[in-house]
């Protein structure tokens, strides 16, 4: 509250307590009071007790001031509950009454303080004492009924506070109970809306399915008449297919039995025909078979288009599918019967051509066994007629040797005798003989054959290879070519 000179002593009085810092409203009501001295103390204060006489008439601020306290608590504030009680405390509560700065109470505190403190400095009187009695009382009247007036404030104010709470939340429950009510309103709507649509939606899907049953019974219906005239169009192509495959088979039947005519008559006639003319028949029998294998391609594909037509067919016509099965099956019977009756004919073809073929292979066998006995004649002729001539050229060649030797033995003869040696003769010198390097005339043999030139080597290898190629031997050739040569 202010500060305070060191010499101070505190003393028994009662001092007034400034509640400045603690109720702005209490603190306007001090200031706006009279001085202390000049309160009246009641006789509850004191004990029952009247006060003591003034010692002077009392002055205007102080009548003022009791004045002032005697009409508030004659009742010059409203009575509890009443509007004008309740505005004049809404008026002076804190945040619609304009307090006084706190530099400023803080001031006017501490300088009533220092006016207290310069009070209690100076010597008391009896009087002194009384009036600070008095002021002590006063104070803790005043500040007894402050704090009640501000206790009944706050319970005012809580009490409005409950009020004020209890109406928002009247006014929310209703807020919430309308809000409800129109939700739930709203939900209804919705509902019955939704309902609507519902009933909108089935009562479209009814006519739509009665719609779609009318059109499903129609396309059956039609559907129906179509079936029926796919099938009579079905059962017509169908007779119309089985006279043309009967036509067919018919012709077939016709064309095998001129063919196997035809192969009897050429068997009959290849039998009694010559070697040369197979060659031709192979030729005419090759084409017959190549018109055959086109023919029979040309049948094949026409079957294959008659099997799609008939594959198409049955994907259109359902109750024919069975029977047109069975037929397929007793056609594709006999498909095999005459397939295996081609392929008996064709295997006994193949028989008669490797019988004609092994015929041209014998002929053609004893043709080259033919030349070959001719090649060996003619080869054996040749190596006669080289032995021949060797014995001959041999034989000339001992007769000349035989003569030179005689010649030789003569001229010996007739130089041992002293006579004069005659020339050599001319012939052929021992070197060109067949007589060693270290041989001498008459030490070489007499019937020594004359070297001739060394005779290639038959071509064997050139000889063997047909008689490999003919699956011969060499050496059964060679016994074989012994015979007929000994024959």
């Amino acid at each position: 509250f202010g500060s305070r000179p060191s010499s101070f002593v505190p003393d028994a009085r009662p001092r007034p307590i400034p509640l400045h810092g603690r109720c702005p409203l209490l603190g306007a009501m001090e200031e706006q009071a009279a001085p202390v001295e000049s309160l009246p103390v009641p006789p509850a204060a004191t004990g029952g007790e009247p006060p003591a006489p003034q010692a002077g008439p009392p002055s205007a601020a102080a009548a003022g001031a009791v004045g002032a306290e005697d009409r508030e608590r004659q009742g010059s504030h409203p009575p509890e509950g009443s509007p004008q009680r309740e505005m004049k405390d809404k008026v002076a509560s804190p945040p619609h009454r304009k307090s006084r700065p706190r530099w400023l109470i803080s001031t006017g505190s501490s300088s009533s303080s220092a006016a207290e403190v310069r009070k209690t400095d100076t010597p008391a009187s009896g009087d002194d004492l009384s009036g600070g009695k008095e002021r002590g009382v006063m104070n803790e009247q005043q500040r007894q009924a402050a704090e009640e007036r501000v206790k009944a404030r706050r319970r005012q104010e809580a009490r409005e506070k409950k009020e004020r709470e209890r109406l928002e939340m009247e006014a929310k429950q209703a807020r919430q109970a309308e809000a409800d009510a129109k939700a739930k309103e709203l939900e209804r709507q919705a509902r019955e809306r939704v309902q609507e649509r519902l009933r909108e939606q089935r009562a479209r899907g009814e006519e739509e399915r009665a719609a779609e049953e009318r059109a499903q019974k129609e396309r059956e219906q039609r559907a129906e008449i179509k079936a029926k005239e796919l099938e009579r169009q079905a059962k017509d192509r169908v007779q119309e297919r089985l006279r043309e495959q009967r036509a067919r088979e018919a012709d077939e039947r016709a064309a095998l039995e001129r063919a196997q005519r035809e192969l009897e008559e050429r068997a009959a006639r290849a039998s009694e025909e010559l070697p040369q003319q197979a060659a031709r028949r192979l030729a005419a029998r090759e084409q017959t078979e190549r018109q055959r294998q086109l023919e029979h391609e040309r049948r094949e594909a026409e079957e294959r288009r008659r099997h799609e037509e008939e594959s198409e067919a049955r994907a259109a016509e359902l109750q024919e599918r069975t029977r047109l099965r069975v037929q397929q099956r007793t056609r594709e019977a006999r498909e095999q019967q005459l397939a295996e009756e081609l392929a008996r004919q064709q295997q006994r073809q193949e028989e008669a051509r490797a019988a004609e073929q092994q015929e041209l292979q014998a002929e053609i066998c004893q043709q080259r066994a033919q030349a070959r006995a001719a090649e060996f004649r003619h080869r054996a002729r040749l190596e006669e007629e080289e032995r021949e001539r060797t014995e001959e050229e041999k034989l000339a060649h001992e007769s000349q040797q035989a003569e030179l030797d005689r010649r030789e033995r003569q001229r010996r003869r007739h130089w041992r005798s002293g006579g004069v040696p005659d020339p050599p003769l001319s012939g052929p010198s021992p070197s060109m003989s067949s007589q060693g390097a270290g041989e001498t005339p008459h030490t070489a043999q007499p019937h020594r054959a004359v070297q001739m030139p060394p005779r290639p080597p038959p071509l064997r290898g050139a000889k063997e290879e047909p008689r490999a190629q003919r699956g011969e031997h060499p050496a059964g050739a060679r016994a074989g070519r012994g015979a007929r040569e000994s024959g």
